[in-house]
């Protein structure tokens, strides 16, 4: 197995989790919600894990890389 498939197996099994709590302007929440329920996501929040993800998995590849 890669390491790249080895991450997300880390990222996405069921571990500890944290509660994020943070404010944001109304339109933004509303055209991010648009966006996330048209790429097929049931909810904000696994909108929003889903880009924590690959936001990580890109950041540890370009770390790899130097």
């Amino acid at each position: 197995m890669g390491n790249q498939a080895w991450r997300v197996i880390k990222l996405t099994r069921k571990v500890k989790q944290m509660l994020i709590n943070f404010s944001a302007p109304i339109t933004l929440t509303e055209e991010y919600d648009k966006i996330a329920t048209s790429m097929g996501y049931p909810s904000r929040a696994e909108a929003l894990r889903a880009h924590m993800r690959k936001t990580v998995l890109e950041s540890q590849s370009k770390n790899e890389e130097k």
